[in-house]
């Protein structure tokens, strides 16, 4: 058990947190169990995000093109096929025959991007830039050039910062490496066991930026089922 008792279970599960959105660092009982003082600071952070949001004045772009992935991503989410939850690929496939169907945007899927590693000469401070070998990369899950995005896909019960890494190595590669600049950009797209989430990532005057764009619940599995006790 990851919490200290049951009781700090229940009262981190009634305000929708899990064991697997504490990091360790946010583990103070011991064995790296969860306190339900570390639930309760868990929950003032939750807040201070979502305030954050409220308040946010950049950049949120209004395009139609962030608005309709958006929305094909919602439509996936509760489609009736994945009413019981499905794996990451199949949302993934859903997705993209939802945008090729739905829009004349040109997908791209499982793109392999290598990772360029800079060596700085000792002597001259020259700059040689070379890429990981053996195919040491990643995999774009989905990409579409016309708007110098990349979607990266979970699912999982929380997207923590290293799903947003992951996404932001991408972006890097095609911002330093390719002609998409500073223009590039990033959609999360979390098919969650109980939410759907979506966060935009951007640049904006050379400082990364994530930016919550979407949330929706799924049907509960209780109005789904009946349950009963014998």
């Amino acid at each position: 058990m990851e919490f200290t008792n049951p009781d700090t279970a229940r009262f981190a599960l009634e305000n929708n947190l899990e064991a697997i959105q504490f990091e360790a660092t946010e583990r103070s009982g011991k064995d790296n169990k969860i306190t339900k003082q570390d639930v309760k600071n868990k929950i003032k952070q939750v807040e201070k995000i979502k305030n954050a949001l409220k308040e946010y004045q950049g950049t949120i772009p209004e395009e139609d093109s962030i608005k309709e992935i958006i929305s094909l991503a919602e439509k996936v989410y509760q489609n009736e096929t994945f009413r019981f939850g499905a794996t990451e690929r199949q949302y993934q496939s859903a997705l993209e025959m939802e945008i090729n169907d739905k829009t004349e945007w040109d997908t791209q899927s499982e793109i392999i991007v290598g990772y360029n590693y800079e060596i700085v000469e000792e002597c001259s401070r020259k700059r040689k830039r070379r890429q990981l070998p053996y195919g040491l990369g990643g995999r774009e899950d989905i990409l579409i050039s016309e708007l110098n995005l990349i979607m990266e896909l979970k699912q999982l019960a929380h997207v923590r910062d290293r799903e947003f890494c992951q996404l932001l190595r991408y972006m890097e590669e095609r911002r330093k490496y390719s002609d998409w600049g500073e223009e590039t950009k990033g959609l999360l797209i979390n098919f969650g066991d109980r939410t759907l989430e979506i966060w935009l990532v951007q640049y904006k005057e050379g400082q990364l930026e994530r930016i919550k764009m979407h949330e929706v619940e799924k049907t509960p599995f209780k109005e789904l089922v009946k349950s009963y006790k014998r």
